[in-house]
């Protein structure tokens, strides 16, 4: 069928401008991002076991998680929410955890994210009447970037003593001065270790070194969407007790945490905006590869037509 021009729709359908396609993911991206509307999540498996094994943690026994934000601004999208849910999680139970990272390029979101989290739940428990308040050196503190990480990470199993090992954290202040540190002596003292990273070879380092002969931390790890495959074989052999597949296990994982008020459609927080964000730009995308191979059919419909008239396709 020919309209205006010459043209058939076919052929307006194979020849559609490549900025449009940049145009209509673009928006698919930012206006989850831009707007209060989100989605609820789909139960993820993996993400309820991450969640069971911090709410399993006993609170108030000296000891504290470890936070590996082995990740930067090429991976924030996904291991961002996946950190902030289960620095959330820790805080409303009152277990003090450390932030570390092998790369350079964490260091802003060490400072920035737990700040983000204490100051929501702040607000949250003025709300309520409660006086507790969530403070640095108290519920979390930052050790910063350490370079040559395997030699770093080996050091910190084997250590006797964390705060020496350590020396200051990020602020420079000696890790021995910090409330929450002072209980730690070993990597015993370390009920749990929460590792977020699409770094190649990163997670690898945590899983072999941090251990002793007869002491394995809990671990749960936040893994980019193409690492998941990857992933599950860790935590089938039970060398990971949790897992995080991309975004979409950071938004349930934020559901179980925050229960009845959660509302991903009134006020979404940025684990189910991102994943919103995601799953209306796969929309877009199925939807143009649908169109795409509807014009291919039209196309050799119409070459065939033509054949069966006599003339040339």
């Amino acid at each position: 069928m020919s309209e205006p021009g010459g043209r058939t729709f076919h052929e307006r359908l194979m020849k559609v401008d490549r900025r449009l396609v940049y145009l209509f993911v673009l928006l698919a991206l930012t206006v989850p991002l831009l707007s209060d509307f989100g989605m609820h999540p789909a139960r993820m498996e993996t993400a309820q076991m991450a969640f069971d094994t911090v709410e399993g943690l006993p609170a108030g026994d000296g000891k504290m998680a470890w936070l590996a934000m082995d990740w930067g601004p090429s991976t924030r999208a996904e291991n961002e929410p996946q950190t902030q849910v289960v620095m959330e999680h820790l805080m409303r139970r009152r277990i003090p955890f450390c932030t570390f990272s092998i790369t350079y390029q964490a260091e802003p979101f060490m400072n920035s994210l737990p700040e983000k989290v204490a100051a929501d739940l702040n607000r949250e428990n003025e709300a309520q009447g409660v006086a507790y308040r969530y403070e640095y050196g108290k519920d979390w503190c930052n050790i910063g970037y350490r370079p040559a990480a395997t030699l770093f990470v080996r050091g910190l199993a084997k250590t006797k003593d964390v705060a020496g090992y350590i020396g200051v954290d990020a602020r420079g202040t000696p890790v021995r001065e910090i409330p929450c540190m002072s209980p730690v002596r070993t990597v015993r003292d370390f009920s749990l270790l929460a590792e977020f990273t699409g770094l190649v070879g990163a997670f690898q380092i945590w899983v072999q070194f941090f251990q002793t002969e007869d002491y394995v931390p809990k671990f749960i790890h936040g893994c980019t969407s193409i690492t998941i495959p990857e992933a599950f074989i860790y935590l089938d052999s039970k060398q990971i007790q949790g897992l995080f597949e991309g975004v979409a296990g950071a938004a349930y994982y934020s559901k179980l945490i925050k229960g009845d008020r959660f509302d991903p459609v009134g006020h979404p927080d940025l684990a189910t905006k991102f994943m919103m964000s995601l799953s209306l730009a796969h929309l877009v995308i199925l939807g143009l590869i649908v169109v795409g191979n509807v014009g291919l059919w039209l196309q050799a419909r119409a070459a065939k037509a033509k054949r069966g008239e006599g003339g040339r396709p």
